[in-house]
């Protein structure tokens, strides 16, 4: 995990859209939190990007246990549709 500034990255995802998704999830848990995106890159090609969901250090532990709940929830919709 990366911190910054007093914020700790608490999920990583391949696409903006389920970032995105998370930091919403969590806003609706009170829990503030920013998506900030990141490249891999190699002679100035683009190889990867992933988006990092931060929240403050604080909220860190909250933060964790309601990704893996967000994350089972969505699994078990998967499952189901």
């Amino acid at each position: 995990m990366q911190q910054i500034n007093g914020w700790i990255d608490v999920f990583t995802s391949p696409t903006e859209q389920i970032a995105t998704l998370v930091r919403g999830y969590l806003n609706d848990f009170e829990i503030p939190a920013q998506v900030f995106s990141k490249r891999d890159q190699m002679l100035h090609l683009v190889m990867s990007e992933h988006f990092t969901v931060y929240v403050p250090l604080e909220h860190q532990e909250r933060a964790m246990a309601l990704i893996l709940s967000f994350e089972s929830e969505s699994q078990d919709q998967g499952d189901n549709g």
